[in-house]
């Protein structure tokens, strides 16, 4: 199997220049993954006193070789640049869809530099690439960032910062397709910092691959197994939630700003309550058979959480739920949801 294109999309904000960038094989040797390339491209690119919000830094969006095969549980990709919040390497790792078109455009991942004069978005879309002002867009949510881009160009998959990102909040999230968010160390700063609100792709080519039928046959097979595994099943049943109870009777779920490992009410902000509630659907990533993420519907003081923003996995009840006191789901939804 090979699985990779061999270079990366160099965009320079400062310059407004687009240019490719090959990735030596020997690259893809040492370093495992889309992980492995950002982090040695951060290495290479980025001076050792770089400002994480200042134009010197680099924000790379990494694919792996099966990003963009369909193989079941391929559909997440990594965001890596020098973090506003520790001030040392950051990465995150986001599913959805965005990844795997970004796996099926010729490049196995972006390279962002420098800084923009005015708010831009990159555009990947039928094998050109441009830069776009985005001064329509500077101010808006993510959500509705991506909706006026879908329907601008048709069929491109969407990750984008909302005005977090473009206040520079050192917390800031990169969201893709509506709910799947790049998090924890305020990417969506330095995606902000370098005034770039948006990056839109509509992949166009097949991964290079060594033997297409034989990984379409492994492949299958692999989903079927997957979908055989009762782990599997549950994870679909209740989601990501369903460790919280678990996690409470083992006397480890971040409970009361940390102070405790263990929440009374666990059972009321489970997958399983949540399951009986607000529940209205599933949703999964790129190719996985596991649907193992929540869809919700709800309302709380007066305010709706609509089944478009996804509803909250297990960190976010942690967060939102054991680690503040709180046991209203309906609140946690909204919360996840702003």
């Amino acid at each position: 199997m090979k699985g990779v294109y061999g270079r990366y999309l160099e965009v320079n904000l400062s310059q407004g220049k687009v240019e490719e960038k090959e990735i030596p094989q020997r690259w893809y040797e040492l370093h495992l993954g889309g992980r492995g390339i950002a982090a040695r491209l951060l290495l290479e690119l980025v001076p050792a006193q770089a400002d994480p919000l200042g134009p010197e830094n680099v924000l790379v969006f990494a694919t792996g070789p099966f990003q963009g095969t369909g193989l079941a549980g391929s559909g997440r990709h990594v965001v890596m640049a020098k973090s506003p919040k520790t001030n040392s390497i950051g990465d995150s790792y986001c599913g959805g869809f965005w990844g795997h078109e970004l796996g099926r455009s010729g490049y196995d991942g972006i390279i962002i530099r420098g800084q923009a004069d005015v708010p831009v978005y990159l555009l990947l879309y039928g094998g050109q690439v441009e830069l776009r002002e985005a001064e329509d867009l500077w101010g808006k949510t993510t959500g509705e960032t991506e909706e006026i881009l879908k329907n601008r160009h048709p069929g491109v998959r969407v990750t984008a910062i909302g005005p977090a990102g473009e206040s520079l909040v050192r917390m800031a999230c990169i969201i893709n397709d509506y709910n799947h968010a790049a998090a924890r160390l305020g990417l969506g700063a330095v995606m902000g910092s370098k005034r770039l609100k948006a990056i839109a792709v509509k992949g166009y080519v097949k991964k290079p691959l060594t033997d297409p039928a034989g990984f379409a046959r492994e492949r299958a097979a692999f989903a079927k197994d997957l979908l055989a595994n009762p782990v599997v099943r549950q994870r679909r049943e209740y989601g990501t939630a369903r460790s919280l109870v678990p996690l409470s009777e083992l006397g480890i779920l971040p409970t009361e700003n940390f102070r405790k490992g263990v929440f009374e009410e666990a059972e009321a902000i489970s997958g399983e309550q949540m399951a009986k509630t607000i529940l209205v659907g599933r949703d999964t990533c790129a190719a996985c058979p596991a649907y193992c993420k929540r869809v919700v519907k709800t309302e709380f003081a007066g305010r709706q959480v609509v089944p478009q923003y996804g509803g909250p996995e297990y960190e976010t009840l942690a967060a939102f739920g054991s680690l503040c006191r709180c046991s209203n789901l309906a609140a946690i939804a909204l919360a996840n949801q702003l």
